[in-house]
């Protein structure tokens, strides 16, 4: 689904009760798209149950041509600074005013890109920034929170880089070798913020990459679970943790589970993983098993 440029204006007053908004959420239309009927996005907005301030929130210019939202990293080991002092951000997500979803490719690798529907933009740019409140987060306010408190250090790590620009302003937000900020303060509210927006990050690539093969790599992954002959659950495709597609028709997809473990049997939780692979478009794919549960610590 595209989208069109139709002010938000009706769908909202039907959804708060009359109460007029003027703004539009600014969603640009290809000329051959169908216009979106007020009754669809009265839905969407309902099934999201956004207030009048969080749809406000996430408006955007149509004519906007650089990205609203961007993920990716910046620093790390042998990575120095511009001449400029600033240091550039290795861009890995991309999502634009009309949907478009860009992934940057790895070494040898062309981008990959999808189209968010008109939920899914909604959504997507939702959880950002009313969910995890992104525009509250300050990168120096994280950085003081935890400085000074006991942690492991890690030298020349990169930092989570997230920039979001709509018609509120331009708001970059990074943090310092996440995942071990998240790991060291699992209890520090702007760390979880950052957290969970690049985990959804990551489903999103994960998503990308995958694109039409989820089914294909699920059949097999599941035909060698049921070789083992464990009585394990057939996995799905919301396990997926990680779909990456390199030069050369080399694919990867793994999947991970957590086992909660047995406490009469004092086996403590752990987690298991499925690993699809192909070396080359050529080549067969394999499944690797990481993990594994004995007999004992299924139920």
């Amino acid at each position: 689904m595209q989208f069109s440029s139709r002010s938000f204006s009706c769908v909202c007053g039907m959804i708060l009760g009359g109460l007029l908004i003027s703004s539009s959420l600014g969603f640009a239309q290809d000329e051959n798209d169908k216009k979106i009927a007020a009754p669809d996005r009265a839905a969407i907005l309902a099934e999201l149950k956004l207030s009048k301030d969080e749809i406000d929130s996430i408006e955007f210019d149509a004519n906007q041509e650089a990205p609203i939202f961007i993920y990716g990293a910046h620093g790390g080991m042998g990575v120095r600074p511009k001449a400029n002092g600033k240091m550039e951000v290795a861009e890995k997500l991309k999502v634009y005013t009309d949907g478009k979803v860009v992934v940057s490719g790895r070494p040898g690798m062309p981008n990959a890109e999808h189209k968010f529907s008109e939920f899914e933009l909604i959504e997507f740019l939702s959880f950002v920034v009313n969910k995890n409140q992104f525009y509250q987060l300050d990168s120096k306010k994280i950085e003081n929170a935890v400085a000074g408190k006991k942690e492991v250090k890690i030298l020349d790590a990169p930092s989570t880089v997230v920039i979001v620009e709509l018609k509120k302003g331009r708001h970059d937000v990074s943090v310092y070798a996440l995942w071990n900020a998240i790991k060291n303060f699992p209890d520090l509210e702007s760390i979880k913020r950052m957290k969970a927006i690049e985990d959804r990050c990551s489903q999103v690539m994960t998503q990308v990459h995958l694109g039409d093969r989820g089914e294909e790599v699920l059949k097999l992954v599941n035909e060698k679970v049921a070789a083992l002959e464990l009585g394990l659950d057939p996995f799905t495709l919301n396990e997926i943790r990680l779909a990456t597609q390199m030069a050369k028709g080399r694919f990867q997809v793994r999947f991970t589970r957590e086992l909660p473990g047995a406490r009469a049997k004092r086996i403590p939780p752990s987690t298991m993983h499925a690993v699809y692979f192909k070396k080359d478009a050529d080549t067969e794919a394999v499944v690797d098993f990481y993990g594994l549960p004995k007999k004992k610590q299924l139920p």
